[in-house]
């Protein structure tokens, strides 16, 4: 590869492939661009392109520790699976409402399992305080079982919070889910399809309208052309973020995410992108 000129390799996809590849580059950065568990540590030529499992999890806690800092007076419930607990996006969460300067012990944790009682828990709480229940897990059952025990509360002073990834199942009820209000977060732009001259340049390349895998890719090339050294940047890119955390002798991991809400208001985003990582040229590819 050094003979070739080549300045970086994007892949292989599975993570404990670019993990060894990584280990036998030399001076060349190994982009894996779509695995979410990838082990950097020990390897400052390895990116992880793709958002990490603990970044929208360390998104929901900023988000909560701010929004708790606007109403003291709210509550906000963390329910543990033993999914979130082995991910460990209970101690991303918690991590993350403490680095913004709130007291940790403001949380309350509670853990569920499919078998709980989940009217029981819903009717714990007080009945005149806004109460966010945080829900990090991707099962979809006992989140309908979450949103079922919700109409036992005022639907003002309920908040579901949650990954993107809970949403985009059929399977929940349309009416529970969108009873209260939703705040979520997802590590991939939801803006990206008004892009419409990108999404043609990509038509006119596949030959056919572009799924989500041929917007990773293309985003993938844009980021790829930007990144001019071993030391990855920040980028906006047509579909994901790229906002990196590093440890002196590590690799490099993608922790953006972004927030949405859903409510009386409709659908906004919390967090607008980040003005300070946008470049002249990034400005001009996602005004195309």
């Amino acid at each position: 590869c050094n003979r070739l000129g080549v300045e970086k390799i994007i892949g292989p996809f599975r993570s404990r492939a670019s993990e060894i590849l990584s280990t036998h580059s030399i001076k060349i950065p190994v982009i894996n661009p779509v695995s979410r568990v990838v082990n950097v540590l020990g390897n400052p030529l390895l990116v992880a392109a793709a958002p990490s499992r603990v970044s929208e999890a360390k998104a929901l806690g900023r988000r909560a520790a701010i929004d708790k800092g606007n109403n003291d007076s709210s509550i906000t419930v963390l329910l543990l699976t033993e999914s979130s607990v082995k991910m460990k996006l209970h101690s991303s969460f918690i991590g993350s409402y403490g680095s913004v300067g709130r007291d940790v012990t403001e949380v309350i944790i509670q853990e569920i399992i499919p078998e709980s009682d989940f009217i029981d828990l819903s009717s714990r709480g007080p009945k005149n305080k806004l109460i966010r229940y945080v829900f990090l897990d991707n099962d979809v059952l006992m989140a309908a079982q979450l949103l079922t025990s919700f109409r036992a509360r005022d639907a003002n002073l309920t908040e579901f919070w949650t990954l993107g990834s809970v949403l985009k199942s059929s399977a929940l009820d349309s009416y529970l889910l969108l009873r209260q209000p939703i705040v979520w977060a997802q590590t991939e732009r939801a803006d990206y399809i008004r892009l419409e001259n990108i999404y043609n340049t990509i038509k006119r390349v596949s030959k056919m309208p572009p799924g989500r895998w041929e917007w990773l890719g293309y985003d993938m090339a844009w980021y790829a052309s930007y990144m001019r050294s071993a030391i990855p940047m920040a980028f906006v890119g047509p579909r994901r973020l790229y906002v990196w955390s590093h440890n002196e002798a590590d690799g490099y991991v993608n922790e953006s995410a972004l927030m949405f809400k859903f409510d009386k208001l409709g659908v906004r985003v919390l967090d607008d992108i980040p003005q300070k990582i946008r470049s002249e040229q990034d400005s001009l590819m996602i005004n195309q």
